[in-house]
């Protein structure tokens, strides 16, 4: 596995790696801004010499810029999958991953990250009635809760793009991202942060809110675990979802 990115998320990752805690996955290589030793991992800067190694999968877990510059040529020697969603609002990128995807074999994966509810969602919105609205919390701040956006998940992509990755993993699942609803809202402080999905159809209604640790200390980030769950059942010979 070649990992891009050794930040909160990354670094999740590269600790349940070293500690044994993923069976059947070995690290092959960190591609970061420098070259480093994160956690006596040695990370490289090079990505001629990132993607010269043989990997059978490249996670990226850098942000929407790293999969608008490196996504193309993961997708050309592995499979990939990305925690950057907001970044797949980009029609032109979609088309060039698209391509990139026919000609070499590979798929690119989004993760789910931090909400739940996505398989769920997906089977509800087979039904043509379907609708789907993601209330997502910013980190929470000042003195009174705040709704700072209201739109589709593309615009919220736009407004807000290292932020809410969700949405498109919401929309991507179901709808797509100029049908599903967005609320984006600014918590006061000291209030628990929440990710929530309302869905409605023919086939029944969901509603299942998730509530991320605000500010996680050093090695905890959902993200990653959501990350770490994947790659378990990946390597599972039985597995749900």
């Amino acid at each position: 596995m070649g990992l891009i990115g050794c930040g909160a998320i990354g670094r999740r990752v590269m600790r349940a790696l070293d500690r044994g805690e993923l069976s059947g996955w070995k690290l092959g290589g960190v591609l970061g801004r420098s070259a480093r030793s994160v956690d006596g991992i040695d990370v490289i800067d090079e990505p001629d010499a990132f993607f010269g190694l043989a990997h059978d999968l490249i996670i990226d877990a850098a942000g929407p810029e790293a999969l608008r510059a490196f996504g193309t040529r993961a997708l050309a020697s592995s499979d990939v999958w990305t925690v950057s969603g907001t970044a797949l609002v980009d029609d032109q990128l979609v088309a060039d991953l698209r391509a990139a995807g026919a000609t070499s074999g590979h798929r690119l994966r989004l993760v789910p990250g931090a909400i739940g509810g996505l398989d769920a969602l997906a089977a509800l919105t087979i039904a043509p009635d379907a609708t789907v609205h993601a209330i997502i919390d910013l980190v929470p701040a000042g003195d009174e809760t705040q709704i700072v956006f209201r739109g589709s998940a593309r615009d919220a992509a736009v407004a807000y793009p290292n932020h809410v990755n969700v949405v498109v993993a919401t929309a991507l699942a179901g709808l797509g991202v100029d049908r599903t609803e967005v609320t984006v809202r600014q918590p006061r402080a000291g209030d628990r942060l929440s990710l929530t999905l309302e869905v409605t159809s023919r086939d029944g209604n969901l509603e299942a809110t998730t509530f991320p640790v605000v500010r996680p200390a050093a090695g905890i980030h959902i993200v990653g675990s959501s990350i770490i769950a994947l790659l378990r059942a990946e390597s599972d010979v039985i597995w749900v979802g």
